[in-house]
């Protein structure tokens, strides 16, 4: 199989020097916000978010070989500061999900495409992606979208890293154990 050189450049880039990926994620948003944010202005909660990833960045980037922020509070920020100093995997779906706890539906973020995190000079996109196997038409869904994000990828030359997350339905939901013996399988 071929790969193309901008694929190989953005592995590269995301990659240690012995090829290793050490990626470095800070593209959390709803939770961070959750816990950062109590009582402020959405104002002051923006700065605070954009101003604790610059930090965040600033301080673990050395020990990462990548980075991996949001396009709202970090990769924007990060790069107007000439960080990181490697490379740089920007997320490109919503916080949360669609859907409901039982049939979680990733949502790509709006205003936000392969295009433009290319535009932007990131080295990769991330996308997080919601799985069981369970209901069908949803997991059809689900990997529709992996496909449309990858095919962008593969347009714009960057690599595309998934982060497949299932997730507990029914029973399995108050029985961490029943989830977890189940897992190897959903996965």
């Amino acid at each position: 199989m071929a790969i193309s050189i901008g694929k190989l450049r953005g592995l590269r880039r995301i990659a240690g020097q012995e090829g290793l990926f050490t990626i470095c994620a800070m593209d959390h948003r709803g939770s961070l916000e959750d816990k950062l944010c109590v009582g402020l202005t959405p104002e002051v909660c923006r700065e605070d978010m954009e101003g604790f990833k610059e930090d965040l960045c600033r301080i673990l980037s050395p020990y990462a070989s990548a980075v991996l922020l949001d396009p709202i509070f970090g990769a924007a920020q990060a790069i107007s500061h000439n960080l990181p100093p490697h490379g740089l995997l920007v997320s490109l779906e919503e916080t949360g999900y669609g859907g409901g706890t039982e049939a979680r539906e990733t949502r790509l973020l709006q205003g936000w495409s392969v295009a433009k995190i290319k535009r932007m000079g990131a080295d990769a996109v991330k996308l997080l992606i919601y799985y069981r196997h369970e209901p069908a038409g949803l997991a059809r869904r689900q990997r529709q979208l992996v496909q449309k994000v990858a095919e962008d990828c593969i347009e714009y030359d960057l690599p595309c890293v998934v982060e497949a997350l299932s997730y507990p339905v029914g029973e399995e939901i108050d029985n961490p154990a029943l989830f977890a013996t189940r897992k190897p399988k959903i996965v």
